[in-house]
């Protein structure tokens, strides 16, 4: 089941920033729960997630993990 997208956007893409993402994400998902999306919109900020439907700009690994605990508190 997917969990969380990552932007495959252009502006995401050209900036390099996805991959680093993608390590991140893997601390909390598997490889099976974690897929791409189309831009989020987010172009400014790069680092795109889309994740319990919200986009996300994901600027660091101190980010993510407040996403997701929040996202589980809910």
């Amino acid at each position: 089941m997917i969990k969380i997208r990552i932007c495959k956007g252009k502006a995401c893409t050209n900036a390099g920033t996805q991959d680093k993402v993608r390590t991140w994400l893997l601390s909390y998902f598997s490889k099976e729960e974690i897929a791409e999306t189309n831009c989020l919109g987010l172009c400014h900020n790069n680092f795109a997630v889309w994740h319990n439907g919200k986009a996300y700009s994901v600027v660091s690994a101190k980010t993510l993990k407040r996403i997701i605990t929040s996202s589980v508190a809910s």
